[in-house]
């Protein structure tokens, strides 16, 4: 069984998992969400402006989930080979690299596996070098749009503490 095949059709782009998921958020959250940028125009983070019901933001956080699935453990396996055997890296002996690639799987499993696919499938091609963790997780993070966004949505849902208690605070001030 080659790679492409244990991979689901959906997970295999990046871009067509993010216009799948976009096409399934309820357009109230659609139309909420707004970037934000940095200097160079990369996504760091999302913000929800804008009134949107608890089912919709419910139910986007689901969409979200549904598409960031991780990768099987199996195709995982075969990715972190392939990039093993087309990049360099220093000498070191057997335990040390059988270590390396479990401590390698384990972190990747906790990536949808689309962005992992792409982030490991481009590796060899613009490093001639085995990457190290920071490097393969800034480019993780970097692509993982769906985590920032449901991290804009979750804190939509989760209500402001700090206006509460200053509130609470200020009527205790009163009295």
């Amino acid at each position: 069984m080659t790679q492409q095949q244990l991979i689901p059709r959906q997970l295999q782009s990046t871009v067509a998992v993010e216009a799948h998921l976009e096409a399934s958020l309820p357009p109230s959250v659609v139309s909420s969400l707004d970037a934000v940028v940095d200097g160079d125009y990369n996504i760091v983070a999302y913000t929800v402006d804008g009134p949107c019901p608890v089912d919709d933001l419910t139910a986007a956080i689901a969409a979200i989930d549904a598409v960031s699935k991780p990768m099987p453990a199996k195709v995982l396996g075969m990715l972190i080979a392939e990039v093993f055997s087309l990049t360099k890296r220093k000498k070191d002996d057997q335990i040390t690299l059988d270590l390396a690639v479990e401590a390698y799987g384990s972190r990747l499993e906790q990536y949808p596996a689309d962005i992992v696919h792409e982030v490991l499938t481009k590796w060899p091609n613009q490093s001639m070098w085995w990457p190290s963790w920071h490097e393969l997780k800034e480019e993780i993070d970097w692509r993982n749009r769906r985590a920032k966004m449901r991290d804009a949505l979750e804190k939509k849902l989760t209500p402001d503490r700090t206006r509460t208690v200053i509130n609470q605070a200020a009527r205790g001030f009163k009295a």
